[in-house]
């Protein structure tokens, strides 16, 4: 991969950098920065530098003699081009010379001969001597116990420990810039990269679609038929075939007529086992105010009766079928009801109405829970009017309810909540560094409303944001305790007032306290020094 190496000048601003990354085609760049370059000694500005390099995916390297801006580098996170680190030598290991015991030289007289002999002494091995009293066993556990613990009492407990409380002056966003207040901004489908100038951020354009099925109870009553006396009707057959009757069918006693509640099938039989089906008819018309009819009075029906209907075998079926009463009917007396709904209109618009209201919870539910991340907006007045797919009953027909299944459609522009914060923290920023001033967000809270809807023809809409929250130096606690460590007491109120001067921090109060309280100096180690942040 080509490297390019980007000179950069000591008067150059942040904005500049940046863009110089931007119309750089290459990933891989290296930033030759010059000693006290204005626009990377500020923190804020080193932030701006690292939100873009993650942006853009490129490899960016700081080279510079200034140990201010390296350690900058560092404190952000960006690649420095030269590594500080050498590989240490390898040492070679030699083995250790072995020893040899003296040997020792003896005489010894034999007549007239001498004889010397070499005798050689081997070193006597050492053995263990396993034979432990209990009481030397609880001396050296006891003499173990005291060295850990002297260990222990020099090492953790009179190490020094520094806590340091860092007590900054916050200032408000509105301080630096009033119209956070009322901050217009808009959303624009597909932009990648947002354009900070004319406050427009990048949006994702979704199409939900939702079908829903709803039943309510219809309220529509037939009275002609609720208001009619009721009587049970038994017919019988000896016809070798199942006869059927349709629904109303017209029974007779004289010029008293009843109408069956429901389709009858009268079941085949014959003269010695007729068939029998049972059914309720109610009295469509009384010629005779006081009727009344004992169980098992004889019926006729009337179509058959007026047509003379002859069934197969050509008998008469008034001859084939007979039709008596169940139970006993008084006209006037005690009768039983039923009552019989049927759909209306209005039980249709209503339930129309349901499933509006129904299919919009649901729609707000699921977008919740898909799009939890997300900002996004429904304005219920401007959905559009869910469309029918089917409707169970049409008006008049006889249900206790009536069942609409619909579907809703909904477009719209969100924006991810974790880009919009970071849109905002930007133009912040961007305001902080008119001030000079080494500021950092403490807080940030918003709340966002529509203005001007979706438009499908632009992919557009505009938001209202109102912004508040808090500023605060921004202390590099990081670099603060190298400068502490090992650091005499007398001389940290010193060092805070450079450190200040040196970053543009404005602090409020600083509370030091040191573990043992009578040491005099800051630990040597960093990890022992605990720097929090007001």
């Amino acid at each position: 991969m080509n490297k390019v190496y980007i000179y950069i000048k000591g008067d150059e601003e942040i904005g500049e950098i940046i863009e110089k990354l931007r119309s750089t085609k290459e990933k891989e760049i290296i930033l030759i920065v010059p000693e006290n370059c204005h626009a990377l000694l500020h923190p804020v500005n080193f932030e701006l530098l690292k939100n873009e390099i993650d942006r853009l995916r490129k490899e960016v390297y700081i080279d510079s003699e200034d140990k201010r801006i390296i350690n900058l580098a560092r404190d952000f996170n960006i690649n420095l081009f030269l590594s500080e680190i050498e590989p240490q030598p390898i040492v070679d290991i030699r083995p250790p010379k072995t020893i040899s015991h003296p040997k020792t030289s003896t005489t010894v007289t034999t007549g007239a001969k001498e004889i010397k002999e070499s005798i050689t002494y081997k070193k006597p091995s050492k053995r263990l001597n396993l034979s432990f009293s209990l009481k030397k066993i609880f001396l050296y556990a006891l003499g173990i116990g005291s060295v850990g613990f002297i260990v222990y009492f020099f090492i953790f407990i009179l190490q020094t420990k520094a806590e340091i409380s860092i007590f900054t002056k916050k200032t408000t966003l509105e301080s630096i810039n009033p119209n956070l207040k009322n901050l217009l901004i808009s959303v624009k489908d597909g932009l990648l990269v947002p354009d900070y100038k004319n406050r427009v951020i990048g949006g994702r354009y979704i199409k939900e679609e939702l079908n829903h099925t709803i039943s309510v109870t219809t309220t529509g009553i037939t009275l002609n038929e609720v208001s009619k006396p009721l009587v049970n009707v038994t017919f019988f057959s000896t016809y070798a075939y199942d006869i059927p009757l349709k629904e109303g069918t017209r029974l007779s006693f004289g010029d008293n007529i009843f109408r069956t509640l429901e389709a009858v099938v009268i079941p085949s039989g014959s003269n010695d086992n007729p068939g029998v089906k049972t059914a309720t008819a109610f009295l469509d018309k009384a010629a005779d105010q006081n009727l009344e009819l004992a169980t098992d009075t004889e019926l006729k029906v009337m179509t058959w009766e007026e047509n003379k209907t002859r069934a197969a075998d050509g008998r008469l079926f008034s001859d084939i079928v007979k039709v008596r009463t169940a139970s006993y009917f008084k006209l006037g007396g005690t009768f039983s009801q039923e009552q019989i709904n049927i759909v209306t209109e209005n039980d249709i618009s209503n339930a129309k109405q349901v499933l509006q209201k129904s299919l919009e919870d649901l729609l707000e539910s699921q977008l919740k829970i898909k799009y939890n991340d997300y900002i996004y907006f429904i304005d219920k007045k401007l959905l559009k009017p869910i469309d029918i797919i089917s409707i169970s009953h049409s008006p008049g027909a006889k249900s206790n309810t009536v069942s609409v299944t619909g579907k809703i459609s909904f477009e719209t522009l969100m924006i991810s909540k974790k880009d919009f914060e970071n849109f905002l923290r930007t133009l912040i920023n961007e305001d902080v560094l008119k001030t000079n001033k080494n500021l950092a967000i403490k807080n940030l809270n918003y709340s966002v409303n529509l203005i001007l809807p979706f438009n499908n023809k632009d992919k557009t809409m505009s938001l209202i944001a109102n912004v508040s929250g808090e500023l605060a130096s921004n202390v590099n606690t990081d670099l603060l305790k190298k400068r502490l460590v090992g650091l005499p007491i007398e001389k940290v109120e010193e060092l805070f007032s450079e450190f200040q001067k040196e970053y543009a921090l404005d602090l409020a109060n600083i509370e030091i306290k040191l573990t043992p309280s009578w040491r005099k100096t800051l630990p040597l180690d960093p990890q022992r020094i605990i720097i929090k942040v007001y």
